[in-house]
This record gives structure tokens, C-alpha cells and sequence, in this order.
């Protein structure tokens, strides 16, 4: 292991592909930018499976042409857009189940539907937007947001609104929008 840092992990692959040669398996990385290292680095085998995290645009050249074999995605899009209609259903007066099923599990008035999947967990009050795996097969579809693009910008009531985000293990994400 590396801890997010290419440098390092391309130096660590020169030191395993020397060591072990083609009895490496895979590699699977941290994020995207390790995984192009580990390609990236003295001996490293062909045809090696590898696998970033992040679905970053960096890798769409390495992904389309078979050189990396996938990353995967925390679908960011979906959690924002989730956390959108999770604010508009409250402000529009939804209350209990209402607030995490329209627009979730079926459409909301406008029509509107995620479709990432997601799972709601009642007892933490948290919905969780599920990662998704990209490949070749799948990556324009990624690229262009196909998943989500059947939602429709509509205008609607406005209202005021505080937005607070805190994590207490986290200073990053303690910020008022």
C-alpha cells in the first residue's frame, strides 16, 4: 500500500513487478491517479488487470483502450442530486417516507427518478448512493451522465434555505451553503 499518493505507487509496483514478476494477479488502487502510476511503471506486466477508484476523466484513455480494466464511481452526481430532492421534498411539506421515496423509488411529480440505486436506512436516517463500476463497456455512458438523464430542470416554488454540512471527524465538510 500507498496512501493516495502516484509516486509512490508507481515506485512500490517497479519494487513487486521486480520481486514477483507475472505472479502478480491485479492490482487494485486507491484511486485512479495510483492505478495509471502502477501502469506506468518499470517491468510493469501487460495485460495485468488493474482497477482505480474515482471515475476520474484522467483514465478514460487508459479504460477505452483496455489498458486499465476499470474504476469505480461514488456516483457524485446522484449524491447531489439526492441530496437536492431530499431538501426540495421537505421544503414542498413531504414528511415520513414521502421525503426519501419521491424521486427515489418512483418519479416525483415532475416525473423525476434517480436512477442510481440507493438504500435508505431508517434507524441512522442516512440514504446511501450506491458506487458503480465502470469499464470500457460503460464509460461514455458514465461520461455523458446517461444515468440520470432523463431528470428535467423544472422551475418551482422558491424558498430560503440554510444548508448546514457537518462531520465531526472531518473540518472539510463543516460548511454552511
Amino acid at each position: 500500500g500507498s496512501t493516495w499518493n502516484a509516486a509512490a505507487a508507481r515506485e512500490l509496483m517497479k519494487i513487486w513487478t521486480n520481486s514477483f514478476g507475472k505472479s502478480i494477479d491485479l492490482v487494485i488502487s486507491n484511486n485512479d491517479e495510483m492505478a495509471l502510476a502502477c501502469i506506468a511503471s518499470e517491468n510493469f506486466p501487460k495485460g495485468l488487470p488493474v482497477f482505480g477508484f474515482d471515475a476520474n476523466a484522467s483514465v478514460e484513455k487508459a479504460i477505452t483502450s483496455g489498458l486499465m480494466t476499470g474504476t469505480v464511481t461514488q456516483n457524485t452526481d446522484s449524491q447531489a442530486l439526492a441530496l437536492l430532492f431530499l431538501v426540495r421534498n421537505m421544503c414542498d411539506g413531504f414528511l415520513d417516507s414521502a421525503v426519501y421515496t419521491q424521486g427515489f423509488s418512483h418519479g416525483d411529480k415532475y416525473g423525476n427518478k434517480i436512477s442510481t440505486p440507493f438504500v435508505y436506512y431508517n434507524d441512522s436516517r442516512s440514504l446511501l448512493v450506491s458506487n458503480t463500476a465502470i469499464n470500457k463497456d460503460n464509460w461514455n455512458e458514465y461520461m455523458q451522465n446517461a444515468h440520470n438523464s432523463q431528470i428535467s430542470k423544472v422551475q418551482s416554488s422558491r424558498v430560503k434555505l440554510l444548508l448546514s454540512v457537518y462531520n465531526s471527524n472531518n473540518d472539510f465538510l463543516n460548511q454552511n451553503f
